[in-house]
């Protein structure tokens, strides 16, 4: 009985490994395999510093500019500024709740645009290509940031120290 039943496995396994499955046996073969990932729509604003003016002459404007690290994962952005303390207009306030009127100018390479406060200004281009902006020329290449206030302002304001927070909102397109 065991011996008939060693002789019936056997034949069986002889059966199955001469009976094709479909394939074809040889002795390379190739295979393909799908490979991807999905990258997200990201942006990253940094190095940007505060504005400390100074102190007013009594004559002239006063300004401060900045280069800003802006990078978009699309390449294309837009950039919201919105203030604390002015609502719709960029204004600072000062003792006695006075305050002071300023504008805020953005440059992303085709020169300097003001922005409305609380509005989007569409259609701005990065050609960064890292997020610090560390790659070669990339420092010499970034937006400009510019705060503004007209010597008018300057003349009509009372004595005394004046700040807003100027908020700076980047986001993808």
């Amino acid at each position: 009985m065991v011996v008939r039943r060693l002789i019936s496995l056997w034949f069986v396994m002889l059966v199955v490994l001469s009976v094709p499955n479909g394939l074809a046996q040889t002795n390379s073969a190739t295979a393909t395999t799908t490979v991807s990932i999905s990258i997200p729509a990201q942006v990253l604003v940094t190095q940007i510093e505060p504005f400390v003016l100074g102190n007013w002459s009594g004559a002239g404007p006063m300004s401060g500019e900045q280069a800003v690290c802006v990078w978009s994962s699309t390449g294309g952005y837009n950039i919201t500024a919105t203030t604390t303390e002015g609502g719709s207009r960029f204004s600072m306030l000062g003792a006695n709740n006075r305050m002071l009127d300023y504008s805020v100018h953005w440059n992303s390479g085709a020169g300097y645009q003001e922005l409305v406060s609380g509005q989007s200004l569409a259609g701005q281009s990065t050609s960064s290509r890292s997020a610090d902006c560390s790659n070669g020329t990339e420092a010499s290449e970034r937006p400009f940031l510019k705060v503004l206030v007209a010597e008018a302002d300057l003349d009509a304001a009372k004595a005394g120290a004046y700040s807003d927070v100027l908020e700076i909102l980047i986001a993808v397109e």
